[in-house]
């Protein structure tokens, strides 16, 4: 399996809905509300040590995941699920690594290697229906919704976008999602309260020594929709 890791796009298998959605970042002409720029080096996540602590994190739940080989299994409480490894040469190419069991939320946190990329998913602990993402998700103060945010500004193999997830019921629902394009991503996506976040905007200065200027922005639940700010 090569060095690099990319985005193997899975299908979804729990149904969802688009309540709100912006899909007009691809410019990177929204200007943020304080007028305040920042200086950033924001860092392209290190897959690799998710598989190294692999072990350790099956540990920590051993009475519901566990690897055989190439199988990672996470028994879930109407089926166990079976993700096994492909680790042959190409696009096909998969690899997982079992990060967490969410218990605040009731969810399976798995990392998904591709043959040049990343994603993440969430597995149900209840009906073992799947979400996935393609950044680490982080879960609101109430646990009624995760956001997720993800950036590539270099290779461009994954999107520089946002999502935010409403996982009140067994169907969670896509509540706000959003793609900067190319020329500009998302880090340090964060949770103020229920119905804020902030994250910075990145754009690259400099692409051959990495460095970013930054800007602060907020998304905000405002009459039934989220809005950036």
């Amino acid at each position: 399996m090569g060095k690099a890791i990319i985005t193997l796009f899975l299908l979804l298998t729990l149904p969802y809905s688009i309540l709100a959605s912006d899909r007009n970042l691809s410019n990177c002409e929204i200007k943020p509300q304080s007028g305040k720029t920042i200086q950033s080096n924001y860092a392209q996540i290190d897959t690799t040590l998710y598989f190294s602590e692999e072990q350790a994190n099956i540990k920590k739940a051993s009475k519901i995941v566990s690897r055989k080989g190439e199988e990672l299994e996470l028994k879930a409480q109407t089926r166990t699920v079976v993700l096994k490894n492909n680790l042959t040469e190409g696009e096909s190419a998969v690899k997982y690594a079992f990060i967490s069991h969410m218990k605040d939320i009731g969810y399976f946190l798995v990392l998904v290697g591709g043959w040049e990329g990343h994603e993440f998913l969430l597995v149900s602990v209840r009906a073992g229906n799947e979400i996935s993402l393609e950044g680490r998700p982080i879960v609101s103060p109430d646990k009624k919704r995760l956001a997720a945010s993800s950036i590539d500004l270099e290779a461009g193999y994954l999107s520089n976008s946002i999502q935010i997830w409403n996982i009140e019921t067994s169907s969670p629902k896509i509540e706000f999602e959003t793609d900067f394009g190319e020329k500009c991503g998302p880090s340090d996506l964060k949770w103020i309260n229920n119905q804020s976040l902030k994250f910075i905007r990145n754009t690259l200065e400099s692409p051959e020594k990495l460095k970013c200027l930054g800007s602060e922005f907020q998304i905000n639940w405002i009459k039934g929709k989220w809005e950036i700010k």
